[in-house]
């Protein structure tokens, strides 16, 4: 590698690195008056809406307005959602994704201030042989008080598995993906970390890394959201959703952007067959995304 050629590529390394962390959404359940990280969001915009992805089983048998998120990155105090509408899927076993829409007017000001928001053309279907990424905030790299948090986002470069492992419950092909899953990863910072429990990293948004040759390179243009973690067999694997299993949810919320979702991801034939079998029409004017 040339010297040129490796200045761009450490350059791009803190760009994408910097964009992982804004992108990630830490949160937080309230346990007894202490704050617990248990699980990582990422915020899309859909039309005036600001949603939050994650994982349903975070949800599971808890008290939705006891659940929070910093408002901001570095050091910051967390606050409650505030008026929220949030779907899950009836269980985790099978499909694990949520959706919150965040409503309450402070919130949305703090998170679009705090963290980068996610567009529809940024999300893909996986490709294999491809590089992944999961970013998110596990819980035994956090510390603070209630008041105020101070976490360490996590990267885990990776990638996708041919075949689905054989040790695993309610396996489904068109949802799940899976990832190798070693006994250490790498901090942001670039450190080689014994790899921590992902707990607290539940729904955080697995990331492809592609080629991008164009004039000018942006983490934008060079990843693409193509997974929602849900589980993981550390020194194994770890399992996502991929974004079909949000495309029913989002059409609860926004009924072209889940059209609009689904052609992305299926291209306008197959998508349309997905969308008449869940019971409402494509959009005459909807047309093929390419990522």
């Amino acid at each position: 590698m040339t010297g040129e050629a490796a200045v761009r590529a450490l350059t791009e390394r803190k760009l994408l690195t910097a964009y992982l962390a804004e992108v990630a959404v830490p949160i937080f359940y309230d346990l007894d008056g202490e704050g617990r990280a248990i699980g990582t969001g990422t915020l899309l915009d859909v039309g005036d809406r600001l949603l939050l992805i994650t994982a349903t089983h975070i949800f599971e048998g808890r008290d939705i307005e006891k659940f929070s998120s910093p408002w901001g990155r570095k050091a910051a105090p967390t606050g409650t959602w505030g008026t929220v509408r949030f779907l899950t899927t009836v269980s985790s076993d099978v499909w694990d994704v949520a959706i919150v829409e965040i409503e309450y007017p402070e919130t949305i000001e703090a998170f679009r201030r705090n963290y980068r928001t996610l567009s529809l053309d940024q999300i893909a279907m996986p490709t294999s042989g491809a590089t992944h990424i999961l970013a998110g905030f596990p819980s035994e790299l956090t510390n603070g008080t209630a008041e105020e948090i101070n976490q360490t986002p996590f990267a885990y470069y990776t990638e996708m598995l041919e075949e689905h492992p054989s040790d695993t419950e309610f396996p489904n092909a068109a949802w799940d993906v899976f990832f190798r899953l070693d006994r250490d990863g790498e901090l942001f910072t670039g450190e080689i970390h014994d790899m921590p429990a992902l707990e607290g990293s539940s729904g955080c948004v697995i990331w492809e890394l592609r080629d991008y040759d164009g004039p000018l390179w942006t983490p934008q243009r060079a990843l693409r959201a193509i997974g929602v973690q849900r589980s993981a067999k550390t020194g194994h694997w770890f399992r996502a959703s991929n974004w079909l299993a949000v495309v029913p949810l989002l059409a609860q919320f926004d009924r072209r952007a889940a059209a609009e979702l689904a052609v992305a991801l299926l291209g306008v034939e197959r998508a349309e067959e997905w969308i008449r079998a869940a019971g409402y029409e494509l959009p005459s004017d909807a047309s093929e995304t390419v990522t």
